[in-house]
């Protein structure tokens, strides 16, 4: 991952970028992201693409822990970005921030709510939580799951 993004592995076949100084940036929106679109580098052969806007997906959070009530468990995490800072002495980001939290039995959503803090309580009788935060987009980041009962 670059720039403390979530590192993921490739499939094999996959397309390699190589990341140079010749790597142009291209004049796409993100507005154009999901869109069936035919791209051609140079005089190459065009290919057909969706655009996914990967990097402006939420970041992933940090630090999901799991403290049991009496009747549920009340979940935090740190939230994560390039607006946030790694100082003290920087300024608070701006901007709300919502997440989406799952309770999870088997696997299956069964209990889903959408919070604005990194705090959630979720009843017993699920196996698993995941969080993840929802960008200004509308788009989901990648979830982080741990088992209920972990810390």
């Amino acid at each position: 991952g670059l720039s403390g993004t979530q590192v993921t592995a490739a499939p094999s076949g996959a397309v390699c970028i190589l990341a140079d100084e010749r790597l142009a940036e291209t004049a796409l929106a993100a507005d154009e992201a999901g869109r069936a679109m035919i791209w051609q580098a140079g005089e190459g052969d065009s290919q057909a693409f969706s655009f996914e806007n990967r990097a402006a997906l939420s970041w992933t959070v940090a630090q999901l822990g799991a403290a049991p009530l009496e009747s549920g468990y009340v979940l935090s995490w740190l939230p994560r970005g390039s607006s946030l800072p790694d100082n003290w002495d920087l300024p608070d980001p701006v901007g709300a921030r919502e997440y989406r939290v799952e309770a999870l039995s088997g696997g299956e959503a069964g209990h889903v709510q959408t919070v604005t803090i990194a705090e959630a309580i979720v009843p017993d009788g699920y196996d698993a939580v995941r969080v993840a935060e929802i960008g200004t987009d509308g788009r989901m980041g990648h979830w982080v799951s741990i088992p209920l009962g972990a810390s």
